[in-house]
């Protein structure tokens, strides 16, 4: 796989992906720091497992609802989904 597959796989710059990489970072150092931040986390549900962002326009719901009730109120993410689509939806 080339950096710049893996960057965009990943969810980040392909520059910050190069940078962390001459820096020295190891593989796991790298997919570890991503974990931490929502923005660069992958969510299941179901059979499919996106980006924070992904599930927010698959969902319809605002992008920084969702990102605040997983990473502000660290609620996991099907309690996080149940809220924003009860204050969301359109029904």
């Amino acid at each position: 796989m080339m950096a710049i597959d893996a960057a965009t796989a990943l969810g980040i710059e392909y520059g910050t992906l190069l940078q962390r990489i001459s820096n020295g970072w190891s593989h796991d150092k790298i997919l570890a720091n991503l974990n931490k931040n929502p923005r660069h986390r992958f969510f299941e549900m179901g059979n499919k497992t996106l980006l924070l962002k992904d599930w927010a326009r698959e969902l319809d719901v605002p992008y920084h609802a969702l990102y605040r009730l997983v990473a502000k109120n660290q609620l996991d993410f099907p309690t996080a989904v149940s809220k924003a689509l009860k204050k969301y939806s359109n029904s």
